[in-house]
């Protein structure tokens, strides 16, 4: 009998931890995924929010996404609307990489893109990102990030105008 609820208890478990935490009816399941300096990278946890910024209330998109192994992948978009923003010195695209959250080295943006589709109706953003980003300890190190995609990532607004 003990083997029986053991096994109901791991099922339940496993059953309730599962990845898809998307609320709409869509059957798509938000993703993000990248390849990291030649490496598959995953997103095990994704949060994705509009933010405003003083002084205009601007909208930004703020994403900001975590692997199993603990890798942090932050992505800053200045602008609520479909278009291409690149990494620039007005800061129209911010993005910062932390290769374990116990690792304090913080890879800051250089260069890249983001390609941008927002569907307001449903709240989601789906994009594709390419990226180079130097250490802040050691500018001579760098990360590259290529074939970024997410999809179907729902936003909520974390203050409103």
């Amino acid at each position: 009998m003990r083997k029986i609820y053991t096994f109901l208890f791991g099922f339940l478990l496993f059953v309730g931890c599962s990845k898809d935490n998307n609320n709409n009816n869509n059957s798509e399941i938000p993703e993000l995924s990248a390849t990291v300096d030649n490496a598959a990278w995953n997103a095990f946890t994704i949060d994705t929010h509009i933010v405003f910024s003083l002084p205009n209330m601007d909208e930004n998109f703020s994403i900001f996404a975590v692997t199993k192994d603990g890798h942090e992948l932050s992505l800053n978009i200045h602008g609520a609307k479909t278009g291409i923003y690149k990494v620039s010195q007005n800061q129209n695209l911010w993005a910062e990489y932390q290769k374990t959250s116990l690792n304090h080295e913080i890879y800051g943006s250089n260069s890249g893109e983001v390609n941008l589709i927002v569907d307001s109706l449903n709240q989601e953003i789906s994009g594709t990102f390419n990226l180079v980003l130097k250490s802040y300890l050691n500018t001579s190190d760098s990360i590259v990030i290529t074939n970024g995609s997410f999809n179907n990532l729902r936003y909520t607004y974390l203050n409103k105008k």
